[in-house]
């Protein structure tokens, strides 16, 4: 505590010591005249006691010290109700804040503590705590599902996959998967365990935005929950695949059938025997495919050829080929092992590892075995994984300008066909084909900044574009402010607050193709996927923002008492000496 004196009344500091000069003044001459020697030195010492204790008691002097600890609790969702008696048992004098009631968080501002109990505060309110020494204590384990990983955007004739996390589970509870009009398209039944993990799936065929549904039921089958999965699904538009093949195989056979009966473009160019060919045109007219130049390469959007072909490509064509996917961003698909210098395959050299194996079962299907060639890859800075079994990368690719090349060890995945399974080989060879495939250029993105977007609170999105100065509308024409980056000068942030439920749209008022639709849910969607995230979000950012607790300094007034005591047993004393 720091002992540095002054006075509450000050300004009368002045006045004080003038009238006390006179009034000692007044006693010193009355006594003089009246009292003797020794007499008068104890009245003298009597009366400046009682002076001094009269000046005090009107000055008010006080001490610059530790002001009184405020403590504040504040209570959401959940939270244990026996953290909350503990902290009362030590901080006896403590305000309580229930987030759940009020929203009201000015008193924090001058908290020299806060202890946040519970599922934690919405990221918007974080701010509020910037500057305050919090201690997050988590509430109670959450029971549903806390994770939910799927594509909003989807293309018809593809599945849907739903990966899910679901908490603390009931035995034979079962979480079903419906369609707009509630039809049943997949569901599983639950195990008694602390998490469980799983997929739905189904097929998508119509294009169009669609509301679908998770719900939630007990075993007699009775509806605990409905949380709405809002999925826009549109036309794939027909992507120009060419294929080179060294030789004639049943994977090429079973690939180009699967890729016509998806209504691409497919051109198969077989090599018969050294300089003669045989091609193969589906879902289009044919062409002049004899040499591989720019005329040829423009309009394709993948290319997939095995390691032969590729070294026996002419050094034009190789040429071609690179230009175009730096360029154009053409994507290339290498089917085995390449790293021959000079050609696309090197670009993995570094990559490849030789393995006797020749079988290999992938993370996503545990239960099936495929082909493949004898060699994996090693995960490497720049090489983006498609298929991996474990740590090792069985598929992957590697960015190059502003086209794709990849390679796969797979082979022989046309006997997936054959085994009755269609849906994996059909999956596997969408992934490659999406992963590596031409990218369509879109002159503006849409980066939004939160898993779900929630009425009436805000939703913050990003914007990358190259137009001047964009201007951004909702759907019912309200502009958002916009704010650009420092750094990255295409990049601009902005925030709205939805006030209807179901699905919005945000528009680039210069450019009425960049239109990003999303949906609004209701704060009681989804509560445990919200409560999950925000038990996240507030123990990375008090963990890593941890502060002391705060002492306010404050300006404590001596008590008064003592000098009025002190000038009652100094009148005293006056009153008493000539009785003596």
């Amino acid at each position: 505590m720091s002992f540095s004196l002054t006075f509450l009344n000050y300004s009368w500091l002045w006045p004080v010591l003038l009238g006390g000069l006179i009034l000692g003044s007044v006693f010193f001459w009355k006594e003089w005249r009246t009292s003797g020697q020794h007499r008068l030195t104890i009245k003298i010492i009597l009366s400046f006691i009682a002076l001094i204790s009269l000046a005090l008691i009107i000055l008010k002097p006080a001490v610059l010290g530790d002001g009184k600890e405020n403590v504040i609790f504040i209570l959401t969702k959940h939270f244990k109700q026996q953290d909350l008696d503990s902290l009362k048992k030590s901080y006896r004098r403590s305000t309580l804040i229930d987030y759940r009631n009020t929203q009201d968080l000015s008193k924090v501002k001058q908290a020299s503590q806060v202890f946040l109990l519970g599922s934690g505060l919405p990221s918007f309110e974080l701010w509020r705590l910037e500057e305050t020494p919090v201690t997050y204590l988590p509430g109670k384990e959450l029971s549903g599902i806390v994770k939910l990983n799927y594509k909003t955007q989807n293309l018809s004739g593809k599945n849907l996959e739903v990966d899910v996390e679901y908490a603390n589970p009931k035995e034979n509870h079962r979480v079903v998967l419906e369609d707009a009009s509630g039809n049943v398209l997949d569901s599983i039944i639950l195990s008694p365990l602390p998490k469980q993990s799983f997929k739905l799936s189904s097929p998508l065929n119509v294009a169009g935005k669609f509301v679908y549904s998770i719900t939630e039921k007990d075993s007699t089958g009775k509806l605990l929950n409905r949380h709405p999965l809002p999925l826009r699904i549109e036309t794939a538009e027909p992507l120009a695949i060419l294929i080179l093949n060294y030789y004639s195989i049943f994977e090429v056979k079973y690939l180009k059938r699967f890729l016509a009966d998806f209504g691409y473009e497919v051109s198969v160019k077989n090599r018969i025997t050294s300089g003669r060919f045989k091609f193969d045109f589906y879902n289009q007219q044919a062409k002049n495919l004899s040499r591989l130049n720019s005329s040829v390469l423009e309009y394709l959007d993948l290319v997939i050829l095995d390691a032969e072909t590729l070294q026996l490509l002419t050094t034009s064509e190789q040429n071609q080929i690179q230009n175009s996917v730096r360029n154009e961003g053409l994507g290339v698909l290498i089917l085995g092992e390449s790293r021959n210098s000079g050609t696309l395959g090197d670009k993995f050299k570094s990559a490849i590892r030789r393995d006797r194996a020749t079988e290999v079962i992938l993370d996503p299907w545990p239960e099936i075995e495929l082909q493949k060639k004898a060699f994996n890859l090693e995960r490497k800075l720049g090489l983006e994984d498609i298929h991996a079994s474990g740590s090792k990368l069985i598929s992957a690719y590697k960015r190059l300008g502003m086209g794709r090349v990849g390679m796969t060890a797979l082979t022989n995945t046309w006997q997936l066909k054959l085994r009755g399974s269609d849906t994996i080989y059909q999956q596997i060879w969408s992934e490659l084909i999406e992963k590596i495939s031409k990218r369509s250029q879109k002159t503006t993105t849409w980066l939004p900044q939160q898993e779900l977007a929630i009425l009436d609170e805000p939703f913050k999105f990003k914007l990358k574009t190259k137009t001047e100065l964009p201007a951004v509308k909702t759907g019912n024409m309200q502009s958002i402010s916009l704010r650009q980056d420092m750094i990255q000068p295409k990049l601009w942030s902005g925030r709205t607050y939805p006030k209807n439920r179901g699905w919005q749209e945000l528009r680039l008022e210069q450019d009425t193709t960049a239109i990003f639709p999303f949906y609004v849910y209701e704060s009681t969607d989804w509560q445990a996927i919200q409560e999950h995230n925000n038990r996240t979000l507030n123990t990375r950012v008090f963990s890593k923002n941890f502060k002391k607790s705060i002492t306010y300094k404050s300006l404590i007034a001596i008590n008064p008492l003592w000098f009025f005591c002190s000038f009652l047993l100094s009148m005293g004393g006056l009153w008493i000496e000539p009785k003596l």
